[in-house]
């Protein structure tokens, strides 16, 4: 439908012709040329009046309409603003509680970083290009035997053995100069004169002027593998033919070199006694001493036990008795009795101290740890081994056991030695004894080859007989009686012809 565009002169003319018609009709005079003309001029100057009012009305229309339209576009832009400002609001109330969740996170991760690197079971440290503790946590300190704070800005090299200086230097110039992570393993000496192996892992951290290390102790690791070494070695001395004073001497050596301690000894059953068989460390006042555990009563008598055995001294003595208490922390399930600070067993009180006549003497002497591992054949003690250190706190649960691996092996040995050499002695009687026989004695097999004869037959040399057959010597009517006899001896281990 097509718009009709209707001016403002057109409704003003409309309306004056609907008021004009509701006036009273009147009878105007005939007007003359002269009026006519100039109401007719009248009527152009209110003509043109009328144009211009109606342009100016048009224009003021326009201005109106276009005002319109702008406030119509700034409601929209007003619009569009609000919402923007809207979704802006939401956009950072969201981005708040983001950041929150980021800062709460963060927080957590720096926790558990600062749990982590705090309370590791591995010793970390930061260390500078000199070597200096920036900061390290509670395992570190611990290896190192100090306290944490004491030892932030103090140098990790004072506590590397002389030995493996070099070895430390190197590692840490390397981690910084090439940028690489590095590995090695030195002896530290802690605050209480201790030593320990410990493994290093280096590396830099972002910032590049610091460094990273992590410390592993690694003592047992290495001391399980010298124990495995020590006993392959004992093992093969065991194995190794010789008497049993040569083998126990070895056996000892090789004990006191591998393990460390200041001394070792290994006592055996004697005929009343367990006095030391070998030891090395000892000194002579201390062996003059305790060598016996036999102890006298006032009378001179020797003290003994209920069952009229010998009572042993000492706590030697109640290693080799059996009588340790298996709920003592200091007794393993083996028997083995150890300790890592002698001192503790000077107060007992006696009404509760399991050893008989306690002598003491290791503490005496300065013998801060102490270990007795004894030495079984089946289920019978039949000796032990003694290792003492001036040193407190050398011994634990592990190294222990394998010292009772050691003496369990010791103890087959020396079984199999001690029936070896009876099987020697019975056969050089047996041998002194054929030799020496008025008789002749002749060894057979069950096909009745000469074995062994004391001495050779009348007419034959003993060599010219082993090897042949008895029946060479007998009469052709006694084969028969004498092969039945041989298979009967051989059956019921016994006959006669």
């Amino acid at each position: 439908m097509e718009k009709v565009d209707i001016s403002v002169a057109t409704l003003l003319r409309h309306k004056a012709e609907k008021l004009l018609k509701t006036r009273p009709e009147h009878v105007a005079p005939h007007p003359t040329e002269g009026e006519i003309l100039k109401l007719l001029h009248e009527l152009e100057v209110y003509s043109v009046e009328l144009e211009l009012q109606n342009e100016e009305l048009m224009d003021a229309t326009n201005d109106a309409t276009e005002l319109n339209i702008k406030n119509k576009f700034s409601d929209d832009i007003k619009k569009r603003i609000i919402h923007e400002f809207e979704l802006n609001q939401i956009e950072l109330e969201m981005q708040k509680e983001e950041l929150f969740l980021s800062n709460a996170v963060s927080q957590d991760v720096a926790e558990r970083y600062s749990d982590l690197f705090n309370f590791s079971s591995s010793g970390y440290l930061i260390l500078s290009k000199e070597g200096e503790i920036l900061d390290l946590n509670f395992t570190g300190a611990r290896l190192l035997g100090k306290e944490r704070l004491k030892l932030k800005n103090s140098v990790f090299g004072f506590f590397v053995l002389d030995d493996f200086k070099s070895c430390y230097n190197t590692f840490l110039e390397e981690i910084f100069e090439n940028n690489t992570k590095r590995t090695c393993e030195v002896n530290l000496l802690q605050a209480d004169s201790r030593q320990i192996t410990v493994q290093l892992t280096g590396i830099l951290t972002q910032s590049k002027d610091q460094c990273l290390m992590t410390m592993l102790d690694i003592t047992e690791r290495n001391q399980t593998n010298k124990y495995r070494n020590l006993t392959r070695v004992i093992l093969q001395i065991l194995n190794e033919p010789g008497d049993i004073q040569n083998m126990l001497h070895r056996t000892l050596t090789q004990l006191k070199l591998k393990s460390g301690f200041d001394a070792v000894g290994i006592r055996l059953q004697g005929e009343n006694d367990y006095p030391y068989t070998v030891q090395s460390g000892f000194p002579d006042g201390f062996l003059l001493t305790e060598n016996s555990l036999i102890e006298h009563d006032k009378s001179g008598k020797i003290c003994r036990n209920k069952d009229g055995s010998e009572r042993l001294a000492c706590t030697c003595g109640m290693v080799l008795s059996g009588n340790v208490d298996e709920s003592d922390a200091c007794v393993t399930p083996g028997g083995s009795w150890w300790i890592n600070d002698s001192n503790r067993i000077m107060n007992i009180p006696s009404e509760k101290d399991r050893r008989f006549h306690p002598r003491n003497r290791c503490m005496v002497q300065g013998y801060s740890s102490i270990a007795l591992v004894p030495i079984r054949n089946d289920n019978k003690i039949v000796g032990l081994i003694q290792f003492n250190d001036h040193r407190k706190d050398v011994f634990n649960i592990n190294k222990v056991e394998f010292l009772e691996g050691i003496a369990m092996h010791i103890g087959t040995a020396l079984m199999r030695k001690l029936a070896e050499e009876r099987l020697q002695k019975n056969e050089e009687l047996l041998r002194t004894i054929t030799e020496n026989a008025p008789d002749v004695i002749i060894q057979l097999d069950a096909q009745g080859t000469i074995l062994y004869m004391n001495r050779s037959l009348p007419g034959y040399l003993q060599k010219d007989c082993i090897g042949k057959n008895f029946c060479e010597w007998t009469l052709p009517e006694y084969h028969e009686i004498m092969n039945h006899a041989l298979k009967l001896v051989f059956i019921f281990q016994s006959a006669s012809i």
